[in-house]
């Protein structure tokens, strides 16, 4: 997946006389954080910054500020309506949410569901500064219907399962692909977060369709490991490799012809894409999982027809 070239939001109170920072922050969220309003909880000054992009209909930002609370109210619903989801994750800091007259603490390095069609107050410790990375999910994205309690469910599962585990992983690698200026790679890992976070949203995650969602999207974060095969991704499940086996056979692959193929379509993308122009076909071939070069330069004939070069940019193949 390319990068954007430029991002949807990139904002700074730093340039900004302190008695009007926190009012320049506020101004600067409205078009990604819908109608959550800060609650300014320190003064005179809000040394803050937002960076944002966007990678189809994800949005992926992240927030640096001193502590405060985040309201969404019926009023602000009403003035601003808005029905997304946003995956929240601080590394470093932990919070509080409040939804429906409970508050849940949130510790550090774990992900939360927040609904943005539902009221919720977000608080962090007003004592200290907080790194806070969003995730915006369109809510079809889902597939199936939310409200309080499912929303509740999930954010149990995301603590307690196995997937969910996964989802705080990929989470963590995310953001820390997005804070060392990589946003093509945080952009691509949105996309498998936003499709493991689908599979543990879904209400029958038993159904072989579900688990092949499961299993697909777990070994799409592995691709760039050659030797992981059905027993890793086995034993990420807690299953026997028969099982993982029979899932891929339902939608007729094996595990290691989904992966040849997976991998195969992320190198063609790669090949094309401009902003790997600087890096030769060898270093895109094992970037992608292939030990063998010369094996893959078969294989991807076989597959597409073309050779890995002609599907290069012209600012690559004139080097």
């Amino acid at each position: 997946m390319s990068a954007p070239s430029s991002p949807l939001l990139e904002a700074t109170t730093r340039d900004v006389e302190p008695r009007r920072q926190f009012d320049h922050f506020c101004d600067a969220l409205c078009d990604v954080y819908l109608g959550i309003r800060p609650e300014r909880e320190v003064s005179p000054g809000f040394d803050a910054d937002v960076l944002a992009f966007t990678w189809g209909d994800l949005v992926l930002s992240r927030m640096r500020a001193p502590g405060h609370d985040a309201l969404r109210d019926r009023r602000g619903i009403s003035a601003r309506p808005d029905d997304a989801l946003f995956l929240n994750f601080s590394s470093t800091s932990p919070s509080m949410v409040e939804r429906g007259g409970e508050a849940t603490a949130v510790p550090a390095a774990t992900p939360v569901l927040l609904d943005n069609s539902e009221p919720f107050r977000l608080r962090f410790d007003a004592s200290r500064r907080f790194h806070l990375y969003s995730l915006r999910v369109p809510r079809d994205a889902v597939g199936h219907g939310l409200d309080a309690t499912s929303v509740a469910e999930i954010n149990e599962r995301m603590r307690h399962t196995l997937l969910g585990r996964q989802i705080t992983l990929q989470t963590r690698l995310m953001t820390a692909e997005f804070d060392g200026g990589r946003t093509e790679i945080a952009g691509a890992m949105a996309v498998v977060v936003a499709a493991l976070f689908r599979t543990l949203c879904a209400p029958d995650q038993e159904s072989t369709p579900g688990r092949f969602a499961q299993y697909s999207a777990t070994a799409g974060t592995h691709l760039g490991q050659p030797a992981f095969g059905v027993r890793d991704l086995a034993a990420i499940h807690g299953v026997s490799t028969r099982t993982v086996q029979a899932v891929f056979a339902a939608e007729g692959e094996t595990v290691t012809e989904w992966m040849l193929r997976a991998r195969l379509e992320w190198a063609r993308d790669r090949l094309s894409d401009p902003t790997w122009a600087g890096r030769s076909i060898e270093q895109i071939v094992h970037a992608c999982g292939w030990g063998d070069a010369s094996g893959f330069h078969r294989a991807f004939r076989a597959r597409f027809g073309r050779t890995p070069a002609s599907f290069r940019p012209p600012s690559a193949a004139a080097r």
